[in-house]
């Protein structure tokens, strides 16, 4: 369940703004947001998380620093960025502020960019627009 403020807002998808808070331990993630194919999306993400002690707590932007492993679920974008992608679209949108065309109709899902989610901490809010 995805709340906030105790409140479940899958309840409320057609909603056309909100806020869903995102855990960096988690994949991809349903952020109750339906959209159709055509409409524009705008996601902003705020707060911090952390991908590894080692890099400390970092925006939804990522981290810039390379590392010799790489765990980067997504390549074209930073370790630690946010990732959002229309139901189980090939096109991945990543950042802390994103403007992007649906290619499909369906729900938006987000999540850190990192295969290694055990050692993650850390929440950033995903604030929606469409």
């Amino acid at each position: 369940m995805i709340a906030q403020f105790g409140k479940d807002i899958r309840k409320e998808a057609a909603r056309s703004e909100g806020i869903v808070p995102l855990s960096a331990r988690v994949g991809w993630t349903d952020m109750g947001l339906a959209v159709h194919s055509g409409q524009t999306v705008h996601i902003e993400g705020e707060g911090t998380w952390s991908v590894s002690p080692k890099y400390g707590l970092r925006d939804a932007d990522g981290v810039t620093q390379r590392s010799f492993f790489d765990y980067r679920i997504y390549k074209h974008a930073k370790l630690g960025a946010l990732l959002c992608r229309v139901v189980e679209s090939d096109k991945i949108y990543a950042g802390k502020s994103l403007h992007f065309m649906a290619d499909r109709d369906g729900n938006v899902y987000c999540r850190v960019n990192d295969r290694a989610l055990g050692n993650n901490e850390g929440i950033v809010s995903v604030h929606f627009i469409r």
